[in-house]
């Protein structure tokens, strides 16, 4: 598949079919883009249909820069000081940890729960959740007791 392939398959999402850019190839109308539109081309700036397209084309540039930053901003090779937090944090929440009195309404009952169990469904919480980012899962106080 050529570029002109898939600038023609993007201008059909837009509405806007080849046959309407009045003889000229969405090829050219990138080239003409890339140009800054100079020299102006009094064919193209006529044709309603390759103002259309020009227009879809500039708006999915606009979109695009923008998110190729963002892609190769989060693709940068992290800090090797941040992989070693995150491994020293899974070994610690990876361990089982204190166990948890649970309070039960029976006096024979002895209902307990791990730290690990904890960290482990407040991980799941993450997942299920969106626009949830856990860092840390840090329990606080004396957890060995109950309430």
């Amino acid at each position: 598949m050529t570029r002109d392939d898939d600038l023609g398959s993007e201008l059909r999402g837009l509405g806007v079919e080849p046959d309407d850019l009045d003889g000229h190839t969405v090829e050219e109308l990138s080239a003409y883009l890339d140009a800054g539109r100079t020299p102006v081309d009094p064919s193209i700036e006529a044709s309603p249909g390759c103002q259309i397209a020009l227009e879809a084309m500039e708006r999915l540039r606009s979109l695009s820069g923008p998110l190729l930053e963002a892609d190769a901003e989060a693709a940068s090779a992290p800090e090797a000081s941040w992989v070693a937090r995150i491994l020293d944090t899974i070994t610690l929440e990876a361990r089982s940890g204190r166990r948890i009195p649970l309070e039960s309404p029976s006096p024979s009952a002895d209902l307990a729960i791990t730290e690990g169990a904890v960290r482990g469904v407040i991980r799941a919480a993450e997942a299920d959740v969106d626009g949830i980012i856990v860092g840390r899962c840090r329990l606080r106080g004396d957890v060995t007791v109950p309430g």
